[in-house]
């Protein structure tokens, strides 16, 4: 009997303190969001400025070292970006030239990135319209998050988006090859500007998402493409790629 109340006490204790770390994530994730809205106008091209607003946030729990030193700013539980700061930031300040009205995300997982993305590009467009799809029940914050932000959350694949068009999209669902390909057969062909994650990523793969962005960029897609391979000595992690087409 003793060893059961033993275990059940445990238990509550890590219900509580996983509890506590989510709540802080979600506190952290809606600072950040006010962050982006009041961020000055000579600071949205500020790589480092943004960088440190995402580091606010935190970063995805990870044990696997994928983030060297920016490992500090890891929050405690799996809410957080699944990113390196400085790629994503790059990243953003590439779309700060861009027109960007609408925005679509393939790959919600935890709504963090979504959600970053999407306060940057409000604060540069106030009539921004934001979607991001996943067929799984992963934003746990959503309700939180669409009171600040005007960001949609459907639980859906880019099958069930046929024929709708948005100026910017970001490809971070399924990482195999056929499936990174037929997201953007849907979405991203049409869009002006289209990222793609884990371009340069030794864990997901070479033959996936960095083989197709390579036939892109060989194959002259876009206009103008930027790569954001910053990665802790010795790795190769993540990375983001951007293709933006020029308006005729």
């Amino acid at each position: 009997m003793a060893a059961s109340v033993m275990k059940i006490t445990q238990l509550v204790r890590r219900l509580k303190q996983r509890e506590f770390f989510s709540s802080s994530s979600r506190q952290k994730l809606l600072r950040g969001i006010e962050g982006f809205a009041n961020l000055p106008n000579e600071q949205l091209r500020d790589v480092e400025v943004i960088a440190n607003l995402i580091r606010g946030i935190g970063l995805r729990y990870d044990a696997r070292g994928l983030y060297g030193e920016e490992a500090r700013y890891m929050n405690a539980t799996t809410d957080g970006l699944w990113q390196l700061p400085l790629q994503l930031a790059n990243a953003l300040v590439v779309l700060a030239d861009q027109e960007i009205k609408t925005f679509l995300e393939v790959g919600t997982h935890s709504g963090f990135t979504g959600a970053v993305i999407t306060a940057y590009l409000h604060r540069l467009q106030p009539g921004l319209q934001a979607l991001t799809i996943d067929p799984f029940p992963s934003f746990r914050n959503y309700e939180l998050v669409r009171q600040k932000l005007p960001l949609e959350y459907r639980r859906c694949t880019t099958s069930d988006l046929m024929g709708e068009t948005f100026d910017c999209v970001l490809i971070d669902g399924d990482h195999s090859y056929e499936a990174v390909k037929r997201d953007y057969e849907i979405v991203g062909r049409t869009a002006r500007v289209c990222l793609f994650h884990d371009i340069d990523d030794d864990l997901s793969g070479h033959d996936n998402v960095p083989r197709f962005w390579r036939e892109l960029v060989s194959g002259g897609d876009f206009d103008q493409t930027y790569e954001f391979t910053q990665s802790p000595p010795g790795k190769r992690v993540m990375g983001i790629g951007v293709g933006v087409r020029h308006a005729a």
